[in-house]
């Protein structure tokens, strides 16, 4: 039903060659999406650090309401968001605030970011890969747990109506991770079709990305306890079949960058160059620092990049 992939284990343990990676990078079919960091730190956003910031939702209205006011300044974008999910993909992809983390179907690119921050350190930049399919799969039955989501569907998590229900005003705080494909409304976004994005979306904003990752109880409010027990011991056993995180040797960073130059992936390619929407994700931040103290706390960290 869901494609493995056999790592060795001394494989998830340690730094790996360049070489080693791109056999294993190899392995993974289409079923299979991809993050690279700098370092082997958790993907996480600046929503998920700030546990305090117990009025997300709210917050995060306002956020879409001011990014449709700054993306209407820019007639050039090549993008039409209709859905609350179509509007908070392109504020993520854009360096705007959210509680969407972008992935990329494609390992390559993935590695691309993994070395293309200046902040890498002694340790080594990783690539994460988790199989989508298997986190769409528990996910949805994660959300079957609330009495009135028992039948969701897919489809149903696109609505707005369902969304809003679900990820924003949802107060049962349900772990679990989501994965968003581009809808046709934003994938005509040069951005996002050259970078192969998928968006990742947490059940449960005010917790770490792991926690909602491995799908950890946080609340029995309208939920069934005994079966939401049953699930999470389930998923406990095959988590470690469908989430990795590979650690590449730094050692190998030229050899790296020369091979993805070859397979033409670069910042041009990847359409990595100043856009007016960084502009006015830019000026959003410092209009949001100005603004409330909540904001400070979301980006004071994130000001800056």
């Amino acid at each position: 039903m869901f494609d493995q992939v056999n790592i060795p284990d001394e494989f998830i343990t340690e730094k790996i060659s360049w070489e080693e990676i791109k056999k294993i990078f190899g392995k993974f079919s289409d079923q299979w999406i991809f993050r690279g960091q700098s370092n082997d730190s958790i993907p996480e956003s600046i929503l998920y650090r700030n546990e305090k910031c117990l009025n997300y939702g709210s917050e995060e209205e306002r956020a879409i309401n001011d990014f449709k006011n700054e993306i209407d300044k820019y007639p050039g974008v090549e993008c039409s968001p209709v859905t609350k999910v179509d509007w908070l993909c392109l504020m993520r992809h854009y360096g705007y605030p959210s509680r969407i983390l972008d992935w990329t179907s494609c390992p390559y690119i993935a590695t691309f970011f993994a070395f293309k921050e200046d902040k890498i350190n002694s340790g080594a930049p990783v690539v994460w890969a988790v199989n989508k399919d298997w986190l769409k799969y528990w996910a949805i039955r994660r959300i079957k747990t609330i009495e009135k989501y028992i039948n969701c569907t897919e489809t149903d998590l696109t609505t707005d109506e369902c969304f809003n229900d679900i990820f924003i005003f949802n107060n049962d705080y349900l772990n679990f991770v989501y994965p968003f494909l581009p809808s046709s409304n934003i994938s005509k976004s040069g951005r996002i079709s050259k970078q192969k994005s998928v968006f990742l979306c947490p059940g449960n904003p005010i917790r770490d990305f792991m926690t909602n990752l491995c799908c950890e109880f946080s609340s029995q409010n309208n939920i069934n306890r005994e079966i939401s027990d049953g699930l999470i011991s389930q998923f406990t056993d095959e988590k470690n079949k469908y989430i990795y995180k590979l650690r590449i040797n730094i050692e190998d960073k030229d050899k790296i960058i020369n091979d993805l130059k070859n397979k033409n992936i670069t910042e041009h390619s990847l359409s990595l160059n100043p856009h007016s929407l960084d502009e006015a994700g830019k000026k959003f931040k410092e209009m949001a620092l100005k603004r409330d103290e909540y904001w400070r706390n979301w980006l004071s960290e994130e000001i800056n990049i």
